[in-house]
């Protein structure tokens, strides 16, 4: 081999190494990346399946209160009518 060839290829192992090594690299990187991301989608799904339980259980909750007041507004609409129709029999009479 000419020395002009050896030059060359002493120049081209270089920068090929090292686009290898920085490959190698991204690879690996890219291999820890992955795990983080999917150890926080495993922390934003527990994350998620809490926040769904709690939200049922105050759903719950409002629904029991919602009905307890509607029952109490029921009774409350119940008297009134009673009153009115009283006062609707009382007027009758005094006319």
């Amino acid at each position: 081999m000419k020395p002009e060839q050896i030059q060359l290829i002493a120049m081209a192992v270089g920068p090929v190494a090292t686009l290898i090594v920085v490959f190698l690299g991204v690879l690996f990187q890219n291999r820890h990346v992955d795990t983080r991301i999917s150890d926080l989608d495993t922390r934003i799904s527990d994350l998620t399946r809490s926040m769904d339980l709690r939200f049922a259980d105050t759903k719950e909750t409002l629904r029991a209160e919602m009905r307890a007041n509607q029952s109490e507004l029921l009774a409350k609409f119940a008297e009134l009518d009673n009153r009115l129709s009283r006062l609707k029999g009382e007027r009758r009479i005094v006319q």
